[in-house]
């Protein structure tokens, strides 16, 4: 499972009244939810409708689009409120919603803040609107799960193949830079992030990842030449209190920001525990 694209789109009708024939007042949602390897939309109103339509298009995975037929028609007060006009012709509503869906790690750049979800697609988020804008579909990439911006490469360097790696640089169109692909530790790929100092040869591509040897309470990042893509220095372990004292801690995404702390730049990231929690 998960090794091969099986992109296709399966609208069904759904919902009471209005007739229908075989798909009358049926509601079918129970049956599909446990099937793995499938994703179901179920939108409220006709912009959500579209917006999802499109996200199905681009997604590897097979969608089951559920469309209550009061989306086509209203019979019943209240179901008006379906008739919405979209926010713009680049609207979209990508599939990020519970379990892995969610944005893994995130990075900024261009204007928008971009994120990953673990499918093989960047998100660019309109901060202002808090809307998705624009996506990207990354060729050669399977699950991303990190994501930071190479201002000198103008691309993104994602982790392809979700905690393994490896780290490679994709430009706008989700192609692949030649030459632009680092071999990620066999602690994890989690988050990744660009400390820009003022040309390709100085800067650093920092990488979190678990601890090595493993250790519940400690999180890691590994720091990497931006122009030769070597590794500089050894690991950094980093010590993080549990409240939950059985807990095992988990490393997260992150980003390395200027002046949060003035004149210094540092790593911003997440770790996953008891509870999560962000660090700096």
């Amino acid at each position: 499972m998960g090794k091969f694209p099986v992109g296709c789109i399966i609208r069904i009708p759904i919902g009471a009244y209005g007739s229908g024939g075989p798909y009358h007042s049926g509601c079918i949602e129970s049956s599909l939810l446990p099937i793995r390897g499938i994703k179901i939309a179920y939108p409220s109103n006709g912009a959500d409708l579209k917006g999802l339509m499109k996200a199905a298009y681009l997604d590897p995975n097979p969608v089951v689009m559920f469309e209550h037929k009061g989306l086509y028609w209203s019979k019943v007060p209240g179901t008006s409120y379906a008739m919405t006009v979209e926010p713009d012709e680049n609207y979209i509503v990508p599939f990020v919603g519970g379990g892995t869906g969610l944005f893994r790690d995130m990075a900024f750049a261009k204007g928008l803040l971009w994120g990953v979800n673990t499918t093989n697609q960047i998100f660019g988020v309109d901060t202002a609107t808090k809307t998705i804008v624009k996506t990207i579909t990354c060729t050669g990439a399977a699950t991303l799960r990190a994501i930071t911006w190479d201002p000198y490469r103008q691309g993104f360097w994602v982790g392809t193949t979700s905690f393994t790696g490896p780290l490679v640089c994709v430009d706008t169109n989700g192609v692949n830079i030649p030459g632009a692909s680092i071999t990620t530790p066999a602690s994890g790929l989690y988050g990744a992030g660009y400390e820009n100092n003022g040309s390709q040869a100085t800067s650093f591509i920092w990488i979190s990842t678990d601890a090595s040897p493993a250790n519940a309470t400690q999180t890691a990042l590994v720091k990497y030449n931006a122009q030769t893509l070597a590794v500089v220095g050894s690991a950094m372990n980093i010590t993080v209190p549990l409240q939950t004292p059985a807990a095992t801690l988990a490393s997260g995404g992150g980003e390395v920001v200027t002046n949060l702390i003035p004149g210094k730049k540092t790593w911003v990231g997440v770790v996953q525990s008891g509870p999560d929690r962000l660090i700096v």
